[in-house]
Formats: C-alpha cells, structure tokens, sequence
C-alpha cells in the first residue's frame, strides 16, 4: 500500500484521471476510507473514538481528513486496485462462462463504516450501547438461541429513504458478483429482537420486517 501512495505522483494524467472518476461513481468509498484510517489511528471500536468523529459529523471530518490526506489517498488506492483486479477476475470468468455466486450478510456489524456513517438506521446509541440486537431463538439445536450482537435495523427510518442504503448496499455487491445470496433471508418477513443488554437470545420477540417493500 505505501508503495503505491509513493509512485502515485508519477503516474500519467489518464491514470489519474481513471482513478477519479471511479472514486466518484463510488458511493461507498468515503465513509470506507475514513473509516479504515480512523480506526488505524484510534484503535478501538468507532464509538471511543473524539466525540465529534464517532458521531460522524461533516465539519470536524473534514478538518481531520486535510491532515491526514495521504493515508486516505493511500486507502482509495488499495481499493481502486482491488476493483480491478477483481472485475478482471469478473471479466475472466464472463468469457470461460463462469458465473460468481456472491453472499451477504443479513446484518453488519456494530463496529462498521455502514454503522459508523448512519448510525440513525440501526438500534445502537452514540456510545456504543446496543438498543436491540440481533439473533435467532431457542431450537433443537441451542437451547439459548443464537445471538450475533449486531444492530437490527430501525425498518421505519430505512422506509423514509425508499430503503437508500439498502439500494445502494446490494447495488454494489451487484456490481462484483453475478448472483447474489441474502443471508439470513427469513428476516425479510421477521426478525427476533433480542435486548441490547441480554446474554443470551431467550428473551427476544419476532418483529416484523418491511421485506415486501424492499423487495
């Protein structure tokens, strides 16, 4: 990664100019580079980090991210790379008449850009603090369930965008894979809400899930 941050400036202007227009048309890049870098600074989850940077607010990034301009450059890079190297594998497996299956996760993690950059979509507070957690109940198989400890999602702020994140989410897996796994799909008709606080999956309760809509 830092060698391609020190040969950067002696790329010529087509280079440069394919790897800013693929970081526009990347709407996920930002809030994924800065997330990366603060992490790198701070260590820990987004939550500990300066008030003003956990809770993701537009002014105080800025004036970070003009001191630390090269590390972000250095991550847009890496991701840039990957891209395209892997729609070369994407285009490889187009011609041999392969298709990519690709897989998804239901739910993100807590300690996630996604959380980070639009913490108001999930049940977790500003500090960190789980409101409603993820997971399925008791079965044959777990007497106590299974609890995964991340985020559900607040389906009525996800209703007022017309699900923008959710678009925007599965559009860029779209644009890596050819056929697209939603696991674990069940929670588009329910999902079990289990307390933030709880140890355990027991005490959790079915919700309802805007699945139609979003489909």
């Amino acid at each position: 990664a830092a060698a391609l941050l020190a040969a950067w400036p002696d790329q010529d202007n087509t280079r440069h100019e394919a790897f800013q227009q693929w970081c526009q048309e990347q709407r996920w890049l930002d809030d994924h580079v800065f997330f990366v870098v603060l992490h790198q600074q701070y260590g820990d989850a987004w939550w500990t980090w300066p008030n003003d940077l956990a809770r993701h607010r537009p002014g105080p990034l800025r004036q970070w991210a003009g001191d630390h301009a090269d590390a972000l450059l250095q991550e847009r890079l890496v991701q840039w790379h990957l891209d395209r190297q892997w729609q070369a594998i994407r285009q490889l497996a187009s011609d041999l008449g392969v298709l990519l299956f690709g897989d998804v996760p239901f739910y993100v993690s807590a300690d996630s850009a996604d959380v980070w950059s639009h913490r108001s979509l999930f049940t977790i507070e500003a500090d960190g603090r789980l409101v409603t957690q993820s997971g399925v109940p008791p079965d044959y198989f777990s007497e106590t369930g299974q609890l995964w400890g991340s985020p559900v999602y607040r389906w009525g702020r996800h209703r007022l965008t017309r699900f923008r994140w959710w678009r925007h989410r599965i559009g860029r897996q779209l644009a890596l894979v050819d056929l697209l796994r939603l696991d674990h799909f069940r929670a588009l008709a329910g999902f079990w809400a289990v307390p933030g606080s709880d140890q355990t999956a027991e005490n959790g309760r079915w919700e309802p899930s805007p699945g139609r809509s979003l489909l």
